[in-house]
C-alpha cells in the first residue's frame, strides 16, 4: 500500500486519495474517544503514518465530514438523508488498511446523537476503544477558544499557526464556558462507558507529545497491531497553534477562577 505523504499544508482527509485498496472482510475497529482540543487529530495524524492502523478521521462529524464522505460514497438516500449502515459499510471498505484495520474518532456529541441506529452502537460497542484527554484542562479550553474564534483547528504551516491569533482578545468569560464544554463532554463518555461496561485505553495529550512512539505503540498493541516504524512528531509535521499568548492567558485565569479551579483537583496543571 502506497501512502499519500505527509504534506507541508493542511490536508483534508476527505479527499479521494486518502481512500485505500477496497478490503473485503470482517474488519477490526477501533474507535478513538475525544473531545475537542484533546489531541485526536495529532493521534489520528500518527497511527494512519504507520501503514496499519486504517486512516482514523472525524467520519461522523455532522456538518463538516460526514455529508461530504456520504455524497462521495453514494450513501444518502432518495430523501436526502445518510444511509448510515451503508455509509459504515463503505467506510470499513474504503479506508481499513491491508490487515482489516478501520478507525474512527469521534466526539462524543458526534457519537452520542447516532447510537440509536444499531450498526453504529454494534461498532462502537465491539470495537477497541482509546479515549485521549488532557491533563491541563485550562490550556484545552484555552486552545478550544482560539480554535473557536480563528477557525484554525489544525495546520501543518507554521506561519499560519502564528498568525492565527495576534487579534484575539481574552475573554475569561468564554473560556470558562468551553471549559464546562469539555467537562460535559468528559462526563458523556465517562456515563457511556460504564452504562455499558466497555473497556478503554486512556492515552493522555501530555504523554503523547513527550513521549509519541511509546504511546502509539500502547495504541497499535491495544488494537492488536505491531508496527515496525517509529512513530514521530517531525515527520507528521501537525503545528501547535497556542502560543506564548495562551501561557499569558492561563495565568490571567487562572487568577481569575481560583475557585473552580480548586474543584479540579489533579486535573489541573499549574
Amino acid at each position: 500500500m502506497t501512502r499519500p505523504p505527509v504534506p507541508s499544508v493542511a490536508v483534508d482527509v476527505n479527499e479521494a486519495r486518502f481512500d485505500l485498496p477496497d478490503f473485503e472482510g470482517r474488519s477490526i475497529d477501533y474507535v478513538i474517544c475525544s473531545i475537542p482540543r484533546s489531541g485526536s487529530t495529532l493521534l489520528s495524524y500518527l497511527l494512519r503514518e504507520c501503514g496499519g492502523m486504517g486512516v482514523p478521521h472525524e467520519y461522523l462529524h455532522p456538518t463538516v465530514h460526514l455529508p461530504v464522505l456520504a455524497r462521495r460514497f453514494q450513501s444518502i438516500r432518495q430523501d436526502g438523508t445518510v444511509d448510515i449502515d451503508l455509509y459504515l459499510r463503505l467506510l470499513r471498505k474504503r479506508r481499513s488498511t491491508a490487515n482489516g484495520v478501520f478507525g474512527l474518532k469521534a466526539h462524543f456529541s458526534q457519537l452520542s446523537r447516532l447510537l440509536h441506529i444499531p450498526s453504529v452502537a454494534k461498532l462502537f460497542e465491539g470495537a477497541r476503544l482509546i479515549r485521549i484527554r488532557r491533563h491541563d484542562l485550562v490550556r484545552q479550553a484555552i486552545s478550544f477558544y482560539m480554535a473557536d474564534q480563528t477557525g484554525v483547528w489544525s495546520t501543518f504551516d507554521a506561519d499560519s499557526a502564528a498568525a492565527a491569533v495576534p487579534s484575539l482578545e481574552y475573554n475569561g468569560v468564554a473560556i470558562e464556558l468551553f471549559l464546562s464544554m469539555i467537562l460535559a463532554e468528559e462526563a458523556g463518555w465517562e456515563r457511556l462507558f460504564a452504562d455499558r461496561d466497555l473497556p478503554v485505553l486512556d492515552v493522555w495529550y501530555e504523554d503523547l507529545v513527550a513521549a509519541t512512539d511509546s504511546v502509539c505503540r500502547s495504541v497499535c498493541s491495544h488494537v492488536g497491531v505491531h508496527p515496525t516504524s517509529t512513530f514521530d512528531l517531525a515527520r507528521i509535521g501537525l503545528q501547535r497553534t497556542s502560543t506564548a499568548r495562551a501561557a499569558e492567558w492561563k495565568r490571567r485565569f487562572c487568577a481569575e477562577h481560583a475557585t473552580l479551579l480548586q474543584s479540579l483537583g489533579t486535573r489541573f496543571t499549574s
